[in-house]
């Protein structure tokens, strides 16, 4: 057969054939369709109204027995549904007895062009040559109707399932376990609840986000367990402050060097604290090391340190140079100055924050550098000054802000003061596991530890 344009092509329904028997009334179809009227069944081949039959999972039940018969049961399936989709009716049938010339039928709302018509059980021609359907609505008979004349319009509806899951196991790649697209960018939220509401039926490889220690647990070995997933503390390292110069007109020590920032602690892993101790007069501090890091303790007299401490009066006329400080922990000692008539003096110790203060013509002995201020403890506080520079025969200078405080150095001919480690952990997830015996507080919803000794925090 020839045609205009391309050959068309087609894709055989799938039809299930049964034998009757005479008595038999129930069939068990190759899939389960949405309802009556997705199937077409036709018994000894006239079609069956979907008013003589129903459907239950793949179950067909006629409401009389279909006669006997090899193969005179057809049920063709319109559309398979797919596995778990809601689905609408395929196919509507409305039946109408005409009056008298009538030509115009109201049916329920079709898809254009998926209609058909039948007048006295005659297919009609759906092309304009027996009747017009092009309003969605109503279908128009070319030949107007006698009286009692039975007509039937059967429409299709046109539906499409996509992305469908396939019900294969591993069909679904992770591109699509993704809340915020599909390319992966996003995440994947887990199953969450507290210890207790953890489930009773459980099986290994199970996943769950804890919200009772805020870990993320998965079930293994016949047991809950937190998986290793690092988390965040903030952490203060203060070395131990350097003492002042010895005798008159002295400098001020220099405060030990102060570290502050965060990092993460790895569940089940151990951490070492060795807090930096105070130096006595004409002594530097001692180092504080904590979480690889290691703060310099503060210098003493015109040495170097975590602040560098404050230079002594020179012995002849002229200045003396303060110790260095190092750099990101700490700062200069001030110098010393000698003018040949009195007017001589140390310098202060550095600070945390500032330089100690530079002895000058006639000023004697200087003030040492401001130190750091923190709330790692839920309120302020000031650590870390430096000491105050002495006047020769006089008296001697204040200490920075803080030098009284952990890892302030100390006045002129006297001592510093000790290091400390703090640690602030979320509460929820500080395991109680120390040595060395810290003081434990608490801010918020944090847990803070305090060293100022030699100890232990496991994580």
């Amino acid at each position: 057969m020839s045609y205009i344009g391309n050959t068309p092509t087609s894709i055989a329904f799938l039809t299930d054939t049964f034998s009757g028997t005479g008595s038999q009334v129930g069939y068990t179809m190759t899939v389960a369709p949405a309802n009556t009227s997705s199937i077409i069944v036709a018994v000894t081949g006239v079609l069956q109204d979907p008013s003589t039959y129903s459907v239950s999972g793949t179950t067909l039940t006629f409401s009389a027995a279909p006669p006997s018969g090899t193969s005179n049961i057809s049920v063709r399936y319109l559309g398979i549904p797919a596995s778990g989709v809601t689905t609408t009716a395929y196919r509507t049938v409305t039946n109408f007895t005409a009056q008298a010339g009538q030509t115009l039928f109201s049916v329920t709302s079709y898809p254009v062009g998926y209609i058909d018509g039948y007048r006295n059980g005659v297919r009609l021609v759906n092309n304009g040559t027996d009747f017009v359907a092009t309003t969605g609505t109503t279908v128009v008979l070319n030949n107007a109707c006698t009286v009692g004349d039975s007509v039937v319009t059967e429409s299709f509806l046109v539906s499409s399932v996509l992305n469908a899951i396939p019900a294969t196991g591993g069909a679904v790649n992770t591109t699509y376990l993704d809340s915020g697209n599909q390319n992966g960018t996003g995440s994947m939220a887990l199953p969450s609840g507290t210890t207790a509401q953890r489930p009773s039926a459980t099986t290994a490889g199970q996943i769950r986000y804890n919200t009772t220690t805020g870990l993320v647990e998965v079930y293994q070995n016949s047991a809950w367990g937190a998986v290793i997933v690092p988390y965040s503390a903030e952490y203060l390292i203060v070395a131990g402050g350097g003492g002042g110069g010895s005798g008159s007109g002295a400098g001020g020590g220099g405060a030990g060097g102060v570290l502050y920032g965060t990092t993460n602690l790895t569940p089940g892993v151990n951490y070492s604290f060795v807090v930096g101790s105070a130096g006595g007069a004409a002594t530097s501090g001692t180092n504080t090391t904590a979480l690889s890091l290691t703060a310099i303790g503060g210098g003493t007299a015109g040495t170097a340190g975590g602040s560098g401490g404050g230079a002594n009066y020179p012995g002849g006329v002229g200045t003396s140079t303060g110790g260095v400080g190092t750099s990101g922990q700490g700062f200069r000692g001030g110098t010393g100055y000698n003018n040949g008539a009195g007017g001589a003096g140390g310098g202060g110790g550095g600070g945390a924050t500032a330089a100690g203060g530079d002895a000058v013509n006639n000023t004697g002995g200087r003030p040492g550098g401001a130190g750091y201020t923190t709330t790692i403890t839920g309120s302020s506080v000031t650590l870390a000054g430096g000491g105050g520079g002495a006047t020769y025969g006089g008296a001697t200078a204040a200490g920075g802000a803080g030098s009284t405080g952990y890892g302030g150095g100390g006045q002129a001919t006297g001592a510093g003061v000790g290091g400390v480690v703090y640690l602030s952990i979320k509460t929820t997830l500080y395991t109680g596991v120390t040595t060395g015996s810290p003081t434990v507080t608490t801010s918020g919803s944090n847990t803070i530890l305090r060293f100022t000794s030699s100890g232990t925090y496991t994580a």
